[in-house]
């Protein structure tokens, strides 16, 4: 329940900076993944104790996945040269020390969804204007807060 409170100030602070800024602070990163480290070492630290032989397994599976959609991110903002900011894959990251593989997968699905139909009505409003919608930039990381509301609520 810790890793849930925690995670949600650090999903809101987040959020709230790529917004206004449209960048995420290292420092920010660092200090949410400095306590997602602990979480994550402590639920290691349990496998370990209770695992035995299969454990190593249960640790790969439970909480080695979780890291892989920012991981992705990370990939597609080198090879897009930033169209996804790097910012945006590094909270992944750091999310993956906090939730499971199923609940980063939900974000991230939730959040592209939710971002995509925002892109597509601001490119509708700026072709009825006459305008090109092609430099214009969208905040990704608000989009993942009422994902992750839906998420806390449904389970």
């Amino acid at each position: 329940m810790l890793n849930r409170a925690i995670f949600t100030g650090f999903l809101l602070a987040a959020a709230w900076l790529d917004w206004k800024n449209r960048r995420i602070p290292v420092r920010l990163l660092e200090a949410f993944g400095g306590c997602g480290l602990a979480v994550w070492l402590s639920g290691v630290w349990e496998i370990v104790k209770t695992g035995g032989e299969t454990g190593v397994w249960q640790i790969i599976l439970e909480r080695g996945l979780p890291f892989l959609p920012g991981m992705f991110l990370l990939l597609v903002s080198v090879w897009s040269r930033e169209a996804v900011g790097r910012g945006d894959g590094c909270f992944f990251l750091a999310s993956g020390l906090f939730l499971n593989g199923r609940e980063i997968v939900c974000l991230l699905a939730g959040g592209l969804l939710g971002s995509s139909l925002a892109g597509l009505g601001l490119m509708m409003r700026e072709l009825f204007r006459g305008r090109s919608a092609a430099k214009r930039e969208l905040a990704f990381l608000p989009f993942l807060i009422p994902v992750w509301a839906a998420l806390l609520l449904g389970g």
